[in-house]
């Protein structure tokens, strides 16, 4: 049977862009340069007929998310190097994303090596760092065996849902990412928020960063068909990169749309921007990603069923050659074995990094 495909795109929102946002103002975690992947975006509408579903993430952060430096008492960007605060997180039994939960390890555990610097301002009273409030303070002081560790990086406050005074946050979708429409003009998109709940954060469309809890996701591209997923988005080496390793670790072939994407690169000392990213890509293309650009998406036919890649053409991201989304053929077994083997592991790596190997099976 013919294979479905899905466009994913990944928080195009205000908060990360760096220009076009309603403020007139860079987002409140801009990506540098982030603007001109939305013409990218609007341009694969032309070839609207190779996605049989359209869906559009969102950074939908209540006000005092456990993401955000101000929550904790703690300067944006705290301990970056070193991943950010550490969190003692509840192991989940029930399944659902709302019992998800973590507390900043001073509060849970009394531990306060990491406010040894009293510049950082922490521990506070109030939001997500509240011992009397974030059951994960409470569970995993009285019950630290049912507790784990995890890093949390620092973020400044942003992609909020509502503002301190009630108005409406910089979460909104970019004004000039343009709808994909069916044939009959109704809208072919689904939303998922993402970091919605107050005590744990997603970078991942598909899972909260403890991997341990899923997002509706995956239950949408299964009940409808779906098996391969073309990513777009914000930002590459953050919720981009998650995202991918869920799809792959959930059976997802993922083929990334290059200049569709963007990435954050916070440590200037690892390189360029040019030199990460070209490190960035081929992390992907080794866990079994193919990598591919818009303009090799608005070549094929609706029917058509391989990318060429390996070409010589300008257009090749790597000079590969590869599967395409859709069809089979002898050409793709050498492919389709390596994005096997790349998932297992991939599998196997956030399994065991989690502690939970439920959600792998």
């Amino acid at each position: 049977t013919e294979e479905k495909a899905a466009l994913v795109i990944i928080d195009v929102q205000d908060c990360f862009l760096d220009e076009g946002t309603r403020s007139g103002l860079p987002g409140s975690l801009s990506v540098g340069n982030s603007y001109p992947i939305i013409g990218v975006i609007n341009s694969l509408k032309e070839k609207s007929c190779l996605f049989d579903l359209v869906i559009k993430t969102a950074d939908f952060h209540p006000p005092n998310h456990t993401s955000f430096a101000a929550s904790h008492g703690v300067v944006e960007y705290y301990n970056a190097g070193g991943g950010g605060i550490t969190l003692t997180c509840v192991r989940s039994s029930g399944g659902s994303m709302s019992e998800a939960a973590c507390c900043p390890k001073w509060n849970s555990t009394g531990d306060s090596f990491e406010c040894l610097d009293r510049s950082a301002g922490c521990p506070v009273q109030g939001a997500a760092s509240d011992p009397n409030h974030n059951p994960a303070c409470i569970l995993c002081r009285n019950l630290p065996e049912q507790c784990f560790e995890m890093k949390q990086m620092m973020w400044p406050r942003h992609c909020v849902q509502k503002n301190p005074d009630g108005s409406e946050g910089d979460w909104q979708f970019a004004r000039d990412l343009e709808s994909f429409s069916n044939e009959d003009g109704t809208l072919n998109e689904i939303i998922v928020n993402i970091g919605k709940y107050p005590y744990v954060d997603s970078y991942s469309a598909f899972m909260d960063n403890t991997k341990q809890l899923k997002t509706e996701l995956d239950s949408v591209l299964k009940a409808q068909g779906i098996s391969t997923l073309y990513l777009t988005g914000l930002a590459t080496d953050f919720t981009v990169q998650w995202t991918v390793q869920d799809a792959l670790a959930l059976g997802y072939k993922v083929n990334l749309i290059t200049d569709g994407v963007k990435g954050l690169y916070l440590d200037q000392t690892l390189g360029t921007y040019e030199e990460q990213n070209d490190r960035q890509l081929a992390l992907f293309e080794s866990w079994g990603v193919q990598l591919v650009t818009s303009a090799q998406v608005l070549d094929l036919q609706c029917n058509e069923s391989v990318i060429p890649l390996g070409n010589g053409n300008d257009n090749d991201p790597r000079g590969a050659s590869g599967r395409g989304p859709r069809g089979s053929g002898s050409a793709a077994v050498a492919p389709s074995l390596c994005f096997a083997l790349s998932s297992v592991l991939v599998a196997i790596f956030f399994s065991a990094v989690s502690g939970d190997f439920r959600l792998r099976v």
